[in-house]
């Protein structure tokens, strides 16, 4: 990960958005206000998401990760000595709305003596990882790009503590989001995956899976979608330790869960889109 560094003009600056216990009304205060959830997320995040960071082979982007102005003192001494050992930038703050995701980029850029032409954000949630290429590979299609879309990662996958899937996603996530910084500025944290494909064009980047979604006790709307796959499927695209614990499946369990449930979730999946669309 890049550090501060002089002004500069000429290129597209690119920042990986993550929150972690951002205030939000709705369901997830509720989960977060759970016993131990904090402790937990930070367990994910040290053992998923912040090895997945500091192993990317292209390390030229910035790292901010949004935490509570109201995070207790012994969490926040946590994330001091995290940020001693790995440059993210920890940023503490109320709740706010999705203009909040701008200004506090536009601050952090501000203070590094930095101004880009081009803009690239990345959201990723806290306890979810990025493959080992991926800011590489975002990185060289925003390179030959010069109006606003929203890069996309299609295939990744999803883990618990027994299992993993592969799955091909069009508006995942994961996405990155390519804008002119001299403009108005979402960020990719302020857009809703689902509704991408309604904001902006869309590149679509094949090839082998780009991030990990972690499907556990805490989440919010993440269900287990895909192939059951074989853990050792992922070995070469995440670094070592994301799929620890996950057994091999047997023959039999891959193929009544590939032709039984993997149809069942689809159908489910598919209803849920269709309940979100607009009636007129």
């Amino acid at each position: 990960m890049t550090s501060a560094s002089p002004p500069h003009v000429a290129r597209t600056e690119h920042i990986i958005l993550t929150r972690f216990n951002l205030p939000t009304p709705g369901r997830e205060a509720a989960i977060r206000a759970r016993p131990g959830w904090l402790a937990r997320r930070f367990e994910l995040f040290e053992s998923i998401c912040l090895p997945s960071v500091v192993s990317q082979i292209e390390q030229d982007f910035l790292w901010i990760i949004y935490f509570d102005v109201a995070t207790p003192q012994a969490f926040r001494d946590r994330i001091d000595r995290l940020r001693r050992r790995y440059p993210f930038i920890p940023f503490f703050t109320g709740m706010f709305d999705d203009t909040g995701w701008s200004r506090s980029l536009r601050n952090v850029l501000h203070d590094g003596g930095r101004t880009p032409k081009l803009i690239l954000t990345t959201r990723l949630d806290s306890d979810d990882a990025l493959s080992r290429d991926y800011t590489q590979r975002v990185q060289q299609v925003a390179r030959r790009s010069r109006t606003p879309k929203a890069l996309n990662i299609t295939r990744g996958c999803i883990r618990t503590q027994s299992s993993a899937y592969q799955i091909t996603h069009a508006s995942n996530a994961f996405f990155s989001l390519l804008e002119p910084y001299d403009g108005p500025v979402r960020t990719a944290a302020a857009i809703q995956h689902m509704n991408l494909h309604g904001h902006l064009p869309v590149t679509q980047i094949d090839g082998p899976p780009g991030w990990l979604q972690v499907v556990h006790g805490d989440n919010v709307s993440n269900k287990i979608r895909g192939r059951r796959a074989h853990p050792g499927t992922f070995r070469d695209a995440f670094f070592e330790g994301a799929l620890a614990g996950v057994p091999p499946p047997s023959r039999l369990s891959l193929l009544t869960e590939n032709t039984l449930l993997t149809p069942l979730r689809r159908c489910r999946d598919d209803l849920a889109a269709r309940r979100r669309q607009p009636s007129f």
